[in-house]
């Protein structure tokens, strides 16, 4: 069935003059927000976190729908390689990954029903379920050219022919260089990967607990010929699969009906969905709601005005709001725990005349920086201050010495002074209002005014759009200054460790592995983790010793993490979103009352 689709170029107004009136009330109780981008799973996975205690409310599975309000996406295109990390928020409720999961790090059959990894770690076979009954949602059903097409668009020369061909950015072919082969077989169902370094996280990477896109499979039979004809043309402009996002089909657990970009999304249960135990996977995931209608919503005022007044049924909150909520005996708050990290980053200090070249430098503002101070401040329980970076309190390779650098504002001096450096260093902090992260901007001020203090230096912050500062960040525009921003949690940090410290090709990278300061230190993290094949607690112990490397070498931090609260209505019995995994999750876990 054709799709309706409105691409709509203005934002428009989304809730009535009710909900405009309510929000003003949110304000003025202080309830607003400042809203406006991996790993490895071993071939024996661990067991997924404990999930946080909620409050349960006798439910019953209906077919009405509920509203759903998110804060804000990226790339806002529906179809998955185009699109960026935030858009998984409407992607994954109608496509699904390769590899299944029940969240964090804990991988069960799916599509891809059984993965075996050779001995020297950089071979996989993966079995397709082809006799599941996995359809789309035309009818067709699932083949192992789907899995194999994802694949290629992802890892192989596909990939850089779509770029060349002007369909893809070029940005997405950083990994490609990675792949030694990829082919259908040896069995008729099973696809072989082999890679020329060891590649542990390959089933986690290509998983629902990843932080992108990437693992969604693609139906072969329809894209396919969009791909012939985008090649035969030979120049585009990003729009060479128009007839998928005019007709967007998954197989996922509801349907994409239809959607205005970036502004409200309408899903619809698919009642055959596969996922069940009488299918002989590990529980049943056929939603027990009839529908969801999600809506972009910058303000977070507004996204809890539609909550109070029952316009909202669930909403992507924040710490502000959560008082607001728990105070209605109506309404109720479901953490997702583990959500994003904040990420703080020296961009570009690999010249040896750079103020931020030497170690020293870069752990003096650390020493200088109350984080703890800063994250009770302004997030509360809305974040933890444990971890480094991408190893959060769950993730594989955590301990709690790669906790945050201590409040120290004599270390602080002492180290600047050992740089050479004094109050005369000027730089800029870039960053952007962040829906999943809010707040951004007032980290980047407390920081300044404890760099004040303790080093003596000014510096400026520049809050600009997103997609911009990601931009000039990318073309390394921005050399010698400091980037904050979030980013997705994840379990296993192989691929975005890999990306940050060993490969040239990524754009967004902390580390040049083209020199030689910046090869010695990719070699050690390979020494110490990456190139080993090893699974477990042995896997564990290896990261957690190269995730210590890294945090004294300081060439970014990350002393805490968000966990983000979801907003319930009255009508909302109960929610189970994942640990340890980015954006929306889970929506078959909804239940109303």
């Amino acid at each position: 069935m054709a799709k309706q689709i409105t691409l709509n170029i203005k934002r428009l107004a989304l809730m009535s003059l009710s909900i405009m009136l309510l929000a003003m009330f949110a304000i003025a109780c202080g309830g607003s927000d400042t809203s406006s981008s991996s790993s490895s799973a071993a071939a024996a996975p661990t067991a997924a976190p404990a999930a946080a205690a909620v409050t349960k409310t006798e439910a019953t599975n209906s077919d009405e729908r509920i509203t759903v309000l998110i804060a804000d996406l990226e790339e806002e295109r529906v179809f998955p390689p185009l699109a960026g990390g935030p858009d998984v928020k409407y992607l994954r409720v109608f496509m699904d990954d390769m590899v299944s999961t029940m969240g964090g790090g804990d991988l069960v059959p799916g599509i891809v029903s059984k993965w075996e990894v050779s001995a020297d770690g950089t071979t996989w076979i993966i079995d397709i379920s082809d006799d599941k009954g996995i359809k789309w949602h035309n009818g067709d059903p699932l083949t192992v050219d789907d899995v194999m097409l994802s694949l290629e668009q992802e890892r192989g020369q596909l990939a850089v022919d779509m770029a060349e061909a002007g369909c893809f950015n070029v940005t997405e072919t950083a990994y490609v260089k990675y792949t030694k082969s990829l082919d259908l077989g040896p069995g008729d169902n099973q696809i072989t990967y082999a890679q020329n370094r060891v590649a542990l996280n390959f089933p986690f990477n290509f998983s629902q607990s990843g932080q992108d896109e990437k693992g969604m499979v693609l139906p072969a039979a329809y894209v396919r010929p969009m791909i012939a004809a985008a090649e035969a043309k030979g120049s585009n402009e990003m729009d060479c699969f128009t007839e998928f996002e005019e007709n967007p089909i998954g197989t996922g657990p509801f349907s994409l009906e239809s959607y205005d970009l970036g502004l409200k999304y309408s899903f619809d249960r698919n009642d055959d969905y596969w996922f069940t135990k009488a299918n002989g996977f590990v529980e049943d995931r056929i939603p027990q709601i009839g529908g969801i209608d999600m809506e972009v919503i910058l303000e977070g005022s507004t996204r809890l005005a539609a909550l109070q007044s029952g316009e909202a049924d669930l909403i992507e909150a924040n710490m502000n709001l959560v008082p607001t909520i728990e105070a209605d005996s109506e309404m109720n708050v479901f953490w997702q725990e583990e959500n994003s990290m904040l990420w703080m980053i020296y961009i570009d200090c690999w010249e040896e005349d750079m103020w931020c070249f030497t170690k020293e430098s870069r752990q003096a503002l650390q020493y200088g920086t109350d984080t703890r101070a800063i994250q009770e401040a302004l997030y509360g329980k809305g974040a933890t201050h444990e971890g480094h970076g991408w190893a959060t309190t769950n993730a594989m390779g955590y301990s709690s010495d790669l906790d945050g650098f201590p409040y120290d504002p004599a270390k602080a001096k002492e180290l600047w002074a050992a740089a050479g450096l004094d109050d005369s260093v000027t730089f800029k902090i870039w960053t952007w209002e962040s829906g999943s992260f809010p707040f951004l901007p007032q980290v980047a001020e407390l920081m300044v005014t404890d760099w004040k203090k303790n080093v003596g230096i000014d510096v400026d912050i520049e809050i600009g759009d997103q997609a911009a500062i990601k931009q000039s960040w990318n073309n390394r525009n921005l050399p010698g200054d400091m980037l904050i921003r979030d980013n997705e949690a994840r379990y296993d940090g192989t691929s975005i460790t890999v990306g940050g410290y060993c490969n040239h090709d990524t754009r967004w990278r902390m580390n040049e592995p083209e020199t030689a300061d910046g090869a010695a230190r990719c070699k050690v993290i390979q020494d110490l983790a990456l190139n080993h094949v090893v699974t477990g607690q042995e896997q564990h112990d290896n990261f957690n010793a190269a995730y210590k490397f890294i945090r004294d070498e300081g060439m970014h931090w990350g002393p805490f993490y968000s966990n983000v609260p979801w907003g319930a209505g009255k009508r909302i019995a109960n929610y189970e979103p994942w640990k340890l995994v980015p954006y929306f999750t889970a929506p078959w876990t909804i239940t109303l009352k």
